[in-house]
This record gives C-alpha cells, sequence and structure tokens, in this order.
C-alpha cells in the first residue's frame, strides 16, 4: 500500500478519484468504481456525491513518475508479453529435453552413480 492517497487522472474516469482510492487500498478500479456506483443506488447518493467532489479537489494529483509507473498497459500488450514469456519458456524447455534425452546426460549420469 502507498502511503499517501492521491487522485490519478490519466487513469480516471472523471477526476481519478477512484483510481486513487483502488491504489491506495490494493484493490482494482473496477471494483471500487463498482462499490461506489452501488453507494449511489443504495440510499449514500448524497454522501457520496459530496465525498467524491470533496476528494476531487482536496487530493492531490499523483507525481508524474509514480502516475507513469503505474499507467495502464493494454490488454494487447499484455497478451503480447504472456505470448513472448510463453515462447520463451517453451525454447527453454525444449532444450531441457534435449538435453536429458541426449547421450550426454545418459553417460554423466552413470558418472555421477560410481
Amino acid at each position: 500500500m502507498n502511503n499517501k492517497l492521491y487522485r490519478i487522472p490519466e487513469e480516471g474516469m472523471i477526476s481519478g478519484v477512484c483510481a486513487g482510492i483502488a491504489r491506495y487500498l490494493g484493490l482494482p478500479v473496477l471494483l471500487v468504481r463498482i462499490m461506489a456506483v452501488l453507494a449511489l443506488f443504495f440510499g449514500f447518493f448524497f454522501i457520496t456525491v459530496i465525498v467524491y467532489f470533496v476528494m476531487a479537489f482536496v487530493l492531490d494529483s499523483a507525481p508524474g513518475e509514480e502516475a507513469s509507473l503505474h499507467s495502464r498497459v493494454s490488454v494487447r500488450q499484455k497478451i503480447k508479453q504472456a505470448e513472448l514469456d510463453l515462447a520463451t519458456s517453451e525454447q527453454r524447455l525444449r532444450e531441457l529435453e534435449r538435453y536429458l534425452t541426449s547421450e550426454t546426460f545418459q553417460v554423466e549420469s552413470r558418472f555421477r552413480r560410481l
């Protein structure tokens, strides 16, 4: 958890209050937004609106470095990175399998048993 609560306008829908709360609490932003919307509909409309706008004006924006460190990564970028990681892991597994089925491994294994 972060030490200070910030607004994160770059990640926010309106002013970044929910994104800042989510980062501070270590929760997904979508969960915080859903909780805020549910609070609006279940009898806390006035309180939710007042608290949101007060926080929007009182909270500082996240420092530039902080916002850029945690900026959103697109789904495509995440998928590309996952595919790259998977391909790298697959290549390493193939090399390991090639070594384990080789004559070299069998000879070294016999020497270790002696």
